[in-house]
């Protein structure tokens, strides 16, 4: 299932990536997730950076596929940036795996100035890999997947808020 998801944050294009090598940003992610446990690593190797978030999330109150029905689950986030091209815009990959599950989400990202400031892009599949259930169960995490994304953008938004300067 095909998921896309434009957003803007109002700061620049430096500032946006600057915020996305913070290990802060990603533990404040977890945090405002209600990760029950998290942990972060992030990978600056010169111009390119390697960021994953793994969060163990309670399902209480989730609307979930009953594949997904434990009462947690752990939810992987690997972001892969490349460098900057002369207008600033960037790249990158995004792959969420839900862990012991068939359900992942693997997408293309871009990180360029326009809007507000910086537009990321993100467009990518959501799959679950179960013969002739896969569809209904990517219908029915489609709606968490898409939460999360507008989460991640919410506390983009504040930390920018909080660390401009």
């Amino acid at each position: 299932m095909r998921i896309t998801r434009e957003v803007e944050f109002t700061a620049t294009p430096d500032q946006v990536y600057a915020m996305l090598a913070d290990p802060a940003f990603h533990e404040q992610v977890a945090a405002d997730s209600d990760a029950v446990t998290s942990s972060v690593t992030v990978e600056p190797d010169g111009d390119t950076l390697v960021t994953e978030l793994s969060r163990e999330l309670s399902t209480e109150g989730m609307s979930l596929p009953s594949i997904l029905s434990a009462s947690t689950l752990t939810v992987r986030t690997t972001q892969r940036w490349g460098a900057a091209d002369a207008s600033g815009r960037r790249t990158g990959t995004l792959e969420v795996q839900v862990v012991g599950t068939p359900l992942t989400f693997q997408g293309d990202l871009v990180l360029e100035p326009g809007g507000a400031g910086t537009r990321e892009s993100i467009d990518g599949e959501l799959r679950a890999n179960v013969p002739l259930v896969g569809k209904k169960i990517e219908q029915a995490a489609a709606p968490a997947i898409e939460a999360g994304m507008r989460a991640e953008h919410r506390t983009g938004e504040r930390y920018l808020a909080e660390h401009a300067g």
